[in-house]
């Protein structure tokens, strides 16, 4: 079973990969940019950072692969980078980034064409966004650019399970 895992997954990602796009970001909230006379999808990040729950500390628990490559709609940002470090998660569904560290983070896309960053997501607390488009994100943490995180969002659809 786990062996049918990984083969499902390392043929995923190569597909979600061909089906990616560039992006462009906006502050507006049509989902639509206009640049010279043409309109565009465009990229939204917002939403609040969540804190944590009393004495509560995120346990980072990589769901769909494992800390490197994983199919899913969380991420974690440690003290060693984020896990998993590649992301491929469905269009239109909420990407959770918990901060498992004991500092306050914030994240900032590094490819979106114009400065993108997450509000600061408090030590122990989360961040979603839910994204609207097909594309490729890279990302870092702001105080920290190095390791980076990669999130691809495609038009993912779920396994078939077997009877």
């Amino acid at each position: 079973m786990r062996a049918a895992r990984v083969t499902r997954l390392g043929v995923l990602v190569p597909l979600a990969a061909l089906l990616l796009v560039g992006c462009t970001s906006s502050s507006g909230s049509s989902g639509q940019e206009s640049q010279g006379g043409t309109t565009g999808p465009s990229l939204q990040v917002v939403g609040t950072a969540t804190p944590p729950s009393p004495g509560q500390t995120p346990k980072v628990v990589v769901t769909g692969g494992n800390t490197q490559y994983a199919l899913g709609h969380t991420a974690y940002i440690t003290d060693s980078g984020f896990a998993p470090v590649h992301l491929v998660a469905g269009v239109n569904k909420p990407v959770v980034f918990w901060n498992a560290t004991s500092q306050p983070q914030q994240i900032r896309f590094l490819n979106a064409g114009s400065p993108l960053a997450s509000p600061v997501i408090p030590a122990g607390g989360s961040w979603a966004f839910k994204p609207n488009l097909t594309l490729s994100l890279i990302y870092a943490l702001v105080d920290r650019p190095s390791p980076k995180g990669y999130l691809q969002i495609a038009p993912v659809q779920p396994f078939p399970t077997s009877t």
